[in-house]
């Protein structure tokens, strides 16, 4: 896949775009993996069921609506069915494109798609046991096999094997998948207390480890598929399914997403900021970044907007398009630059680990009142957060004499203290009174006369804060790997 499209459907209204390629040096387009960050609530579930809609119409509609219903009966249905996918606030229809596939609420006749597979929150709700169904079902996985053929005992026997060797090899993890002789499709464990084999799972393991499991099942079984020809590739779509796993198996999962990726075509959404960052650094180091695209997802305005900030355009390019100067009354370049300093903010929340906020004015605030605790310090081309100074002082502690550990901790704090961008930073937002001047102001949020107007010298400090921080997001960050 290389475009996606979504307008009416459920979250989303307006319409919204998601590229799935990049452009190689010869300006070829290239199919790539899309890591796509968004809060909860910001748009990823109504992306995955887009998707799943449009792959797997013909059998979501057998599971909703009775195959007894026939005729006119039938096709109300269906009408209903599907304007329940609809925007609440819009009466027009809803549509889905997939390079040049489409599918609406008065057009639903896209055919099975076989080449995608879909993992959602909702497939890893804690249960009892584990159900073959619920992760391969047909209507959300598709390859070349049917269920039945996928829940055979020599397939789930395969499944099994393959899932147990990256458990004790990768995970490190005692726990031992089986099939107990049950008619049903589910998986036992083994080893939790040894020798006893239970099907009932939620009476050994927590959520994380059965979301784990969950998620092994589900990529062994899509490693399964045959491989597509003519460079083609199945694609995957995980949905938030990592956020409830602790952080030495995010980074083992990591490493496992990022070498699917390189046989397969993934959509990765999650919301938790250090596992999007965990992506982007392993992919880093390891010289796959090519097969990568990095976006963000926020609603402004009530309106979803993806934003890269390595294929957006700069602040210098920004101010170049309206004359080389942005004029307090030019209401269009006011509310432009309004909206290039609410994504630059919003990405500088990643590199502080301090969350990113759906609401700005929430995420000025947290900037602002904890200014004390927060560290941005620039050596090189690296950034050093305040999770960088913990690591720091905590090896110090592990290795330096007790005679030696006060000075040394002191050192440390005085060379932070002294490269730190964020009481400036801190500083200019509220001097300029942001939340008031910029973020809503009233060229950007039609509310005519009811907020002060801003003025040149503030244009001037707004956007050289917004070239430090797009100086800043620009570099690496030593601490991806470590945040929480």
């Amino acid at each position: 896949m290389k475009k996606i499209t979504i307008s009416n459907f459920k979250g989303i209204k307006s319409p919204l775009q998601l590229d799935l390629y990049t452009v190689d040096n010869n300006n070829i387009e290239k199919e790539s993996n899309l890591l796509l960050y968004a809060e909860n609530g910001g748009g990823k579930t109504s992306i995955s069921e887009a998707i799943r809609l449009i792959s797997f119409a013909n059998f979501i509609e057998e599971e909703v609506i009775s195959p007894n219903i026939v005729g006119e009966e039938r096709e109300a249905a269906k009408r209903d069915w599907l304007n329940s996918y609809l925007h609440d606030q819009s009466n027009d229809v809803f549509e889905i494109d997939i390079d040049g596939n489409k599918f609406s609420s008065t057009s639903p006749d896209a055919m099975p798609n076989k080449n995608v597979f879909i993992l959602d929150r909702l497939q890893l709700r804690p249960t009892s046991k584990i159900k073959l169904e619920n992760l391969i079902g047909k209507n959300h996985f598709g390859g070349p096999y049917s269920y039945e053929q996928l829940s055979s005992s020599e397939i789930i026997d395969m499944v099994l094997s393959d899932v147990n060797d990256i458990l004790k090899n990768e995970f490190k993890e005692k726990i031992e998948l089986v099939r107990p002789e049950s008619e049903e499709k589910i998986v036992g464990i083994s080893g939790i207390i040894e020798g006893i084999i239970t099907e009932n799972i939620h009476e050994k393991l927590n959520e994380a480890h059965q979301n784990l499991i969950k998620i092994l099942i589900f990529i062994s079984y899509v490693k399964l598929a045959p491989k597509l020809g003519d460079e083609k590739k199945y694609f995957v779509v995980f949905d938030d399914v990592m956020s409830s796993l602790d952080l030495a198996n995010r980074i083992v999962l990591a490493r496992i997403l990022i070498n699917l990726g390189k046989e397969y075509q993934l959509l990765l959404m999650t919301h938790n900021v250090g596992f999007y960052n965990l992506i982007k650094h392993i992919s880093g180091i390891n010289h796959t970044n090519e097969n990568w695209r990095y976006t963000s997802l926020y609603q402004i305005d009530g309106t979803h907007i993806m934003y890269s900030i390595s294929e957006e355009e700069n602040v210098d390019e920004l101010v170049k398009k309206f004359g080389g100067r942005i004029l307090p009354t030019d209401e269009l370049a006011i509310n432009a630059m309004r909206k290039k300093f609410e994504k630059l903010l919003h990405e500088f929340g990643k590199i502080l680990t301090i969350g990113v906020q759906e609401e700005t004015s929430d995420l000025i605030d947290r900037i602002c009142n904890n200014e004390k605790w927060l560290y941005c310090y620039l050596d090189g081309d690296k950034i050093y957060t305040q999770t960088d100074l913990i690591k720091n002082i905590s090896s110090l502690v592990k290795v330096c004499p007790q005679k030696y550990l006060q000075s040394k901790i002191r050192a440390i704090f005085q060379k932070y203290n002294e490269g730190n961008q964020m009481p400036w930073i801190s500083t200019t937002i509220q001097h300029l009174h942001t939340y008031q001047k910029v973020v809503l102001h009233q060229g950007s949020h039609d509310q005519l006369g009811t907020l002060p107007i801003i003025s040149d010298k503030e244009i001037t400090i707004t956007l050289d804060l917004m070239k430090k921080l797009e100086q800043i997001i620009k570099r690496s960050s030593t601490n991806f790997p470590y945040f929480i």
